[in-house]
This record gives C-alpha cells, structure tokens and sequence, in this order.
C-alpha cells in the first residue's frame, strides 16, 4: 500500500508541476510564441514537438519514482544491464545487444533531427533570406544531409564502432565520391 500511495502521489506532483511549468512558460513567452506563431509554419509543430517531449519526460519520471517505490527498479535495471550486455562475436567483430538498441534509438533521432532542421529551413528561415533561385533547396537539402552523415557517425561511435577509422573510411570514401562523381556534385 505504500507504494501504491507513494505512486499516486507522484503522479499528482508530477501532474500539478507540469501544469504549474506550462503556465509559467506560456506566461513569460506568449509574446515571443505569438510571434513565432505568426511568422512561422512550422512553429506549431514544433511547440507541439516540446509539448510532447515535456509530457514524455514526466511519465518517464513517473514511471522511475513508481518503480523505485515498488522496489522493482534495481533487479530491473540489473535485468538490462545483463541483457544489454551479451554479446554475438564473429571473429573480431562483437556486437551487443546494447550497441545495437543505442545505433537503432541514435539513427532515429538524428534522421528525425534532420527532418525537423530541413522543414525549419525550407519553409521558414530561407525563404525570408534573398537568395538566387535554387539556393534555398540546395542548402536545406545540404543541412539535411549533413546532419544524416553527423548522426550516422554519432550512431556508429554509440555503437562501439571506433571513430577514428570511421573518419578515415568517410574521408576516403567523399575523396572516392568527388572524383567519381565529380560532375553530379558540381550540378548539384
């Protein structure tokens, strides 16, 4: 019964300081989000974006604090360190089950991340720029790619995978590119 009190009463704090944070936010900047609001298409995605992110991170807090009460949380976490340790080896390559949940969760966020950037870009800060005709694509598509290669990497380097070769391998690989193709990079 004590954790079930201990829960509950969790999840009322945590709801009333979610409440009490989203009234303070929308009080102090209601005029910038106004204008955002105004000026901006994407801006309600993107304040839906927060929202969701703030909501998500309370029930993670929730869920912590209902664990921790029940007294499940250590062999849970044990539970998944052992698991998110095995390993499948094949010669000189190990990969764990951990490596692999962190690559998938790091590609996720970062071809979310570029996603998100390219529609900022595209719909609200190039166009207001006065650039020739086609830059405001090329460079939004740039920043998109960009950003994949960056978290492609990240994600390798989360994965155990050692960054300093992987440097050299994309290294080698945009000289291989630039000489191959050579005039497709320069149209583009």
């Amino acid at each position: 019964t004590d954790a079930v009190l201990v829960s509950g009463y969790l999840g009322l704090f945590l709801l009333a300081a979610g409440s009490v944070v989203r009234s303070w936010a929308a009080f102090v900047f209601q005029p910038v989000a106004v204008k955002l609001m105004a000026e901006a298409d994407q801006a309600g995605s993107l304040m839906q974006v927060v929202s969701r992110l703030f909501d998500f991170g309370l029930k993670l807090a929730w869920l912590y604090g209902t664990l921790h009460a029940f007294r499940i949380l250590r062999p849970l976490q044990a539970w998944l360190a052992a698991v998110f340790a095995w390993k499948l080896e094949f010669g000189n390559i190990a990969i764990t089950v951990g490596g692999t949940v962190l690559f998938v969760v790091s590609v996720y966020l970062s071809f979310w991340v570029a996603k998100t950037v390219r529609g900022i870009l595209a719909d609200d800060v190039l166009p207001r720029l006065s650039l020739p005709r086609g830059v405001a694509n090329s460079a939004s598509t740039m920043t998109y790619y960009l950003l994949l290669m960056l978290g492609l990497v990240v994600a390798l380097a989360a994965a155990g995978f050692e960054v300093s070769q992987l440097t050299i391998v994309l290294g080698a690989l945009s000289v291989g590119i630039g000489f191959g193709l050579q005039t497709v990079v320069n149209n583009f």
